[in-house]
């Protein structure tokens, strides 16, 4: 008797990530990514945990 198929461990990470986060596209010219990555990888970290700590950041602040 056939198995039924089950997802793939990057195909079940896939579906999570697809529930569990939301995508932003942005737009930012090709030097200034360039400077934000090499600035991000000379002080050990990722640009998408700044993109994160920012958002967190701006939600965070009292209203002006």
């Amino acid at each position: 008797m056939a198995r039924p198929k089950t997802k793939t461990k990057s195909e079940s990470v896939a579906a999570y990530i697809k529930k569990t986060y939301h995508r932003y596209e942005i737009k930012v010219l090709k030097d200034t990514a360039y400077d934000f990555r090499k600035k991000c990888v000379s002080e050990g970290t990722n640009p998408n945990r700044i993109v994160n700590e920012w958002i967190k950041s701006y939600i965070s602040e009292p209203p002006k």
